[in-house]
């Protein structure tokens, strides 16, 4: 009986399934890790997450189209190590979800802009011009910082408080502005 195949396949499959490891959830007082595909989405989270969450926007330069984006394997890294993911969806960042499925984190949260709003491929990706879509991307924000970390949900509410009163203040003028 041959024993070499089989106890090469034994070592294999032990060492790749001690590769398989589950994140545990944020310590207490460790910042949450905190990744957005598009920094309009990214400049939400920092605003809510403050000094809780550090928050890296992959596509931060305003010139770079997302639906031309080629992912690096530093994004690769930043999305594999996140606490919470946000991507636009909708067709608009299809290299994110990629790297969201190659690393099936179950500790991860992730927003998906696109099915927050039950917006499809095909339909306008830029969902940032919506004012209803950003009050529901204020909103998830708040309570999947809050559901990762619980110890700072009066911190995550007081946040959103500001932003929503002082933050999109301009924001809401603008809107008012354009409707006339």
């Amino acid at each position: 009986m041959r024993r070499g195949p089989r106890i090469t396949l034994l070592v294999a499959v032990a060492v790749l399934g001690g590769c398989a490891t589950t994140r545990p959830a944020p310590a207490a007082g460790a910042k949450l890790q905190v990744v957005a595909a598009e920094n309009v989405w990214g400049s939400i989270a920092a605003q809510i997450g403050g000094d809780r969450a550090d928050v890296a926007s992959i596509v931060d330069n305003p010139a770079t189209d997302p639906h031309d984006y080629e992912a690096t394997p530093n994004d690769a890294r930043r999305v594999a190590t996140a606490d919470y993911v946000i991507v636009n969806g909708v067709g608009y960042d299809t290299w994110a979800r990629k790297l969201i499925d190659a690393d099936r984190e179950p500790n991860r949260v992730v927003l998906d802009v696109g099915e927050l709003v039950d917006v499809h491929v095909g339909a306008n990706p830029h969902q940032w011009y919506s004012p209803r879509t950003v009050e529901r991307v204020v909103d998830r924000v708040t309570s999947d910082l809050t559901r990762i970390d619980p110890a700072g949900a009066s911190y995550y509410a007081e946040r959103r408080a500001k932003f929503e009163t002082a933050g999109l203040a301009s924001y809401r003028e603008l809107i008012a502005d354009i409707r006339g």
